[in-house]
């Protein structure tokens, strides 16, 4: 059978690449092969990795140091070493601890909401379904399905929420609530995230990071969206809290380090070793048509959580109620009894009182006037006509004015008279 040397000095064999970890030296993987969608386990010391269409790459004595080394792809994608350890479990899956149980640690999250279908990977290797109240723990792997998105509250009230298709890592947390000191590490492999920073990194800006194949986002006490679907090009959009502040971001990689620090910038960034650059800014409506479904989803127990009016709209529609807000207003007063409440007096009252009878008489006016003018203008042959009974009061003058109506007193005495 034919081998072909791989780029980190492996071989190809039939449908299963051959690749020799050395100390110190990053992996590269082959041309194609995707980090965020592949499956990773292991074989003694060995690293299988596993793409979608069966595909195999095996690095020989991966895990045979104390440190393995990181992974790489032509495409310029990166993970670490340690975070390639961890996705591929333990060396005797369900040994760690008890099935679907942590490995001894307190929960530092929780699910707040779920819709579709949404999984843990615990480090003991188990797979467990997530529900609504389902604790978190250090080391899992939330993975959401196709239709699947989660809302979950860390315990430093950083929240976040997961639109389908992801795939993150709740790397390491450590707070003190009494000192509300501590670090937040996340790493997202891919997907869609909406998350407001906590606690931590409010007493230290460099506290709170996470982690993507193709560079690293500080987050410095403020919410941020994060758009990597293809797990291959980031895009970070900056967002404003509920009361309008907007705190400051950075993302750093192999080309460089770029700072965000006002409202609805946009930065993109297509791999390691390209510097992040910023891309036109968008609108509440642009981040909402991005953002929908993590805004949705996104739990807002604290009041800095900005849900740009998604989960109002929600309850009685949809994004064009969010971009038209004059529209929805107007719209929904009719069935608002239920749905509306949630908005209390902003549109119960007001828009029925004031919106409804303004725009009424506005719009009836513009038909009439056309209406006149369009009868004024189809013919002066009414006009003609309509003089006429314009001018009978003339007509009633000119009656006394050829004594008449004397004429008229006498017939009408006369008239009895005869009879």
């Amino acid at each position: 059978m034919a081998t072909e040397t791989g780029p980190s000095g492996g071989e190809n064999t039939g449908n299963t690449v051959l690749l020799e970890a050395a100390a110190g030296e990053p992996v590269t993987l082959p041309g194609g092969f995707s980090l965020a969608d592949a499956g990773f386990s292991r074989t003694g010391d060995d690293l299988v990795l596993k793409a979608p269409d069966g595909a195999l790459v095996t690095i020989r004595d991966f895990f045979a140091g104390d440190d393995p080394p990181d992974l790489t792809t032509p495409d310029g994608a990166r993970i670490s070493g340690a975070l390639a350890d961890r996705l591929a479990g333990p060396l005797a899956p369900g040994r760690v601890a008890e099935a679907g149980t942590d490995s001894g640690g307190e929960a530092i999250g929780i699910v707040t909401s779920i819709s579709g279908k949404a999984f843990v990977i615990r480090t003991d290797g188990s797979r467990v379904e997530l529900g609504v109240d389902t604790p978190l723990f250090q080391g899992d792997i939330l993975e959401t399905g196709p239709d699947g998105a989660i809302g979950v509250i860390l315990a430093d009230e950083t929240t976040f929420a997961m639109g389908e298709e992801g795939r993150m890592v709740l790397d390491e947390m450590i707070y003190d609530p009494d000192t509300q000191e501590g670090s937040l590490s996340l790493s997202i492999l891919k997907g869609v995230y909406t998350v407001v920073s906590g606690l931590v990194s409010k007493t230290d800006p460099n506290a709170m990071t996470i982690e993507t194949p193709i560079g690293t986002i500080g987050i410095r006490g403020t919410q941020i969206g994060i758009e990597f679907a293809d797990g291959e090009n980031l895009t970070v959009v900056m967002m404003r809290e509920a009361d309008g502040y907007v705190g400051e971001v950075f993302i750093q990689n192999g080309g460089g380090l770029q700072v965000m620090n006002q409202a609805h910038q946009v930065m993109f960034v297509g791999g390691f070793g390209q510097i992040p650059t910023f891309r036109e800014s968008m609108d509440d409506a642009g981040v909402v048509r991005m953002f929908q479904t993590t805004l949705s989803h996104l739990p807002t127990p604290y009041g800095r959580e900005n849900d740009y009016n998604t989960q109002e709209a929600a309850s009685g529609g949809g994004v064009e109620d969010f971009v038209t807000e004059a529209g929805a207003a107007e719209d929904e007063p009719a069935a608002s009894d239920e749905p509306i409440r949630v908005v209390e007096g902003d549109y119960t009252q007001p828009p029925p009182l004031e919106g409804a009878p303004i725009p009424a008489p506005e719009e009836p006016v513009p038909a009439p006037e056309d209406d006149a003018a369009e009868t004024s203008s189809t013919g002066e042959r009414r006009d003609e006509e309509t003089v006429p009974p314009t001018e009978e009061p003339p007509a009633e003058e000119e009656l006394p004015a050829t004594e008449e109506p004397p004429v008229e007193e006498p017939p009408a005495e006369e008239t009895p008279a005869e009879e």
